[in-house]
């Protein structure tokens, strides 16, 4: 079971995690509304088949790894040790539909940007009510097992009391030690698509 977050980010990260919340919250409802179209939908379907769908979301847009690093109060290499429900996000309008949420437990390996103090999760859009899984802009919910790098903001309130993803470059996964970006052509990953952890690394900690 995933209990709590303590993550904390070095002092110059409070504009950035101004800004960075500014542009994650409102893609969330963007999500929300997205969703509820989906989920009507799906609703005027018969034995529809609990596949993926997809959603686009307007949102933070990075070219470069520059402006990921300013835009997080958190970047991680790690891996996904543990999943556990979230919450649902509703339509304002009509309240029976929107998506729910996960809750992803993170070991972490490397911390590049900020600090980690206690154990770190990661709140990120998964289904909607149905249970149906969604996918945002390409990418999909974390899953255990998973391995990469994560750029986080964090959240500083009830509503939002653990870390979010700052879009969907912001999970760049490794697979067998070397980097696998979920958009192969990516602007700010495709240069780098195939290169080892020790590079990416280095490339991260440089000043």
């Amino acid at each position: 079971m995933i209990e709590d977050v303590g993550a904390t980010a070095d002092e110059p990260g409070e504009a950035s995690r101004r800004w960075s919340w500014a542009t994650v919250v409102p893609v969330i409802l963007v999500i929300a509304v997205a969703a509820a179209a989906l989920w009507w939908w799906r609703g005027t379907t018969v034995d529809q088949p609990l596949t993926p769908v997809s959603i686009e979301a307007s949102g933070a847009q990075f070219t470069t790894i520059d402006e990921m690093v300013a835009a997080s109060d958190l970047v991680v290499r790690g891996v996904i040790v543990d999943v556990d429900d979230g919450r649902s996000i509703t339509d304002p309008a009509n309240p029976t539909v929107g998506i729910r949420t996960q809750l992803a437990a993170v070991d972490v390996d490397t911390v590049f940007v900020g600090d980690v103090t206690g154990p770190l999760v990661v709140e990120q859009e998964a289904t909607l009510l149905d249970g149906t899984p969604v996918r945002i802009n390409g990418a999909v919910a974390l899953t255990v097992g998973e391995a990469g790098y994560l750029f986080l903001v964090r959240g500083d309130s009830d509503e939002f009391p653990y870390t979010a993803i700052v879009n969907e470059q912001g999970w760049v996964p490794v697979v067998d030690g070397l980097l696998a970006p979920v958009d192969p052509g990516d602007v700010v990953w495709s240069g780098l698509r195939g290169r080892p952890v020790a590079a990416v690394d280095a490339l991260l900690a440089a000043p």
